[in-house]
């Protein structure tokens, strides 16, 4: 049972010795140079040390903590010392003489998996339990040693695409890999993880080999081919699964070393435009009413390749915006107008598509070639070209009152038609961009090209106003 002692919380042990334990997440920290996450984990163990009884400790974990994201006056450096003291904690927790077992109820992603990786041993309960480095999703990479463990306990080939793609795994498919333990009834589940981590194993001990040298030829080729596959496309506009892939492979190498590119990449990450958007993304996904009736089959291609970028929630983004298809249907149609033009005027339609996919487009649809020899165009202006005038029919649609909000189009733009993740949707895109920028690069576009990219007069209002399609601009988050 756990208890607050002089405000600080202190743990009682049962007959056998164990004390069970949860992370509170919801109280700020006391320190400008640590956060939440790790005074709460420290709190724990501060409680296991003043308490002379306790012979093991049940961590119960399920759930994620709150999106970090850089508070008002944050910096850099501030960012850092956060994060090294994330790290420190952790550690403690695992160099702990008295053990830890991690008892999992829930989605265990993000930070919470990278500390219940930490533990001794992880028991998840039957039912609706998930693993994922999800930190990608809203354009982080881990921080914690957890890709190091999970390196350790399952091999090279099996977390490439844990660390690159984000992807999320079932509690079966973890006790294979080796990352879970077992699943258990949730009654049992307190006093199994216990006894993991008070019995004994038979297991014979590991070879203390560095992790380079259990990597085959094989691995290394398959880090060399993940990073020729993310690199085009993740460098610039998506860059933490490229981090991520910096520090597995600096992981198998100089694991010593992993600990700095951690700390440094959260605080390069944190403070990136691609984080900015993929973390508003996310917030506004999560404030919208799923529909459970909304079959996913209609979107196979594109629900692939959303997961592919480490969106993790897609199915119930997917099923949250599928009644604004026709939204979405609609602000396409002027771009794929716009791209057969091109490709009509005599521009290579692969190097339209290619252009498209470079601005971050997941779904291209397929240009018909034009007739006559190919004129050769600059990239940016194939792009301002084509999206430029999904951003005016977005517009417009939202002052019609085609969608109920900004937040519900951005997310459906994303979600059902492929627009761009880190670049949070299509108003964002506007506020990101500026009013008054994008009102002068459509006067000059409409001038040269036709009405197609004529500013819609909201964009024209909001330029004069100086106001934006959101709450807050993008500047001050």
């Amino acid at each position: 049972m756990r208890q607050m002692v002089d405000d600080r919380p202190s743990l009682d042990a049962d007959e056998d010795g164990v004390a069970e334990a949860a992370l509170d997440l919801g109280r700020p920290a006391k320190s400008a140079l640590r956060s939440p996450l790790a005074e709460a984990l420290a709190a724990i163990l501060d409680a296991v040390s003043r308490t002379g009884a306790i012979r093991a400790v049940v961590l119960r974990l399920g759930g994620e903590p709150t999106l970090p994201a850089p508070e008002h006056g944050q910096t850099r450096a501030r960012t850092e010392a956060q994060c090294r003291s994330e790290q420190a904690a952790v550690e403690r927790l695992r160099a702990s003489t008295i053990p830890f077992a991690a008892w999992l109820r829930g989605p265990v992603r993000g930070p919470v998996l990278e500390i219940a990786l930490a533990c001794g041993a992880r028991v998840a309960s039957e039912g609706y339990v998930d693993l994922a480095f999800s930190d990608l999703e809203i354009g982080l990479a881990p921080r914690l040693g957890g890709l190091r463990r999970a390196l350790e306990l399952a091999g090279l080939p099996a977390v490439l695409p844990l660390a690159t793609l984000g992807k999320v795994i079932g509690p079966r498919e973890a006790v294979e890999l080796g990352l879970v333990d077992e699943i258990v009834p949730d009654t049992q589940g307190r006093r199994r993880a216990a006894a993991r981590v008070l019995t004994p194993r038979a297991d014979p001990p590991r070879r203390r080999r560095g992790l380079w040298e259990r990597v085959t030829e094989s691995d290394r080729a398959a880090i060399t081919r993940a990073r020729k596959a993310i690199a085009p496309s993740h460098d610039v506009h998506h860059p933490a699964p490229v981090r991520a892939l910096d520090i597995v492979e600096v992981l198998v190498r100089d694991p010593a070393a992993a600990a700095d590119l951690e700390v440094a990449s959260f605080a390069e990450l944190s403070f990136s435009g691609p984080a900015r958007q993929l973390r508003a993304l996310r917030r506004e996904a999560f404030g919208l009413d799923p529909q459970d009736s909304v079959p996913l089959s209609g979107f196979p291609r594109l629900r692939e390749r959303l997961l592919d970028q480490g969106l993790t929630y897609t199915d119930m983004a997917i099923t949250a915006t599928a009644v604004h298809e026709p939204f979405v249907r609609g602000i396409f149609e002027p771009l794929e107008r716009a791209a057969r033009a091109l490709a009509r005027d005599g521009v290579d339609a692969r190097m339209i598509a290619l252009a498209l996919r470079d601005w971050g487009f997941l779904d291209p649809f397929a240009i018909d070639a034009g007739r006559g020899p190919a004129r050769p165009m600059a990239r940016e202006l194939v792009q301002m070209r084509c999206v430029l005038p999904l951003v005016g029919e977005a517009l417009r649609a939202l002052d019609r009152g085609d969608i109920p909000g900004a937040a519900h189009g951005d997310v459906a733009a994303v979600f059902l038609g492929g627009f761009p993740p880190f670049r949070g949707g299509p108003f964002r895109y506007v506020d990101e961009v500026g009013a008054a920028e994008l009102t002068q690069r459509m006067s000059v576009f409409a001038r040269d090209h036709g009405p197609a990219y004529e500013p819609p007069q909201i964009l024209r209002d909001l330029a004069a106003s100086g106001g934006h399609l959101h709450p807050a601009p993008p500047s001050s988050w």
